[in-house]
């Protein structure tokens, strides 16, 4: 049996997750002067396609293997929350 030779091969999957942020910042400075907004934000909840490919070459010689690898990934991902600035 030989490892010498090129291969190609392909993934995919899918990707999901959840953040829980919270807003810290303040509007100061004149003619203002509000407190600080604090508080809970809208959960975001990422989602989306992952995957990506390789291709490559081996060559062996005796007991050893030498080779050289391209690969390539993506992340389609998106989650979108908005916070309207007025308590």
């Amino acid at each position: 049996m030989t490892w010498t030779g090129f291969y190609v091969g392909a993934n995919a999957g899918y990707a999901w997750g959840n953040a829980d942020p919270t807003m810290i910042g303040s509007v100061t400075g004149p003619p203002f002067s509000l407190p600080a907004a604090t508080g809970p934000v809208p959960s975001l909840n990422p989602r989306g396609f992952i995957g990506g490919g390789q291709a490559g070459y081996n060559w062996q010689t005796g007991q050893w293997v030498v080779g050289a690898e391209v690969d390539f990934s993506g992340l389609d991902a998106k989650a979108d929350a908005a916070v309207s600035p007025f308590l």
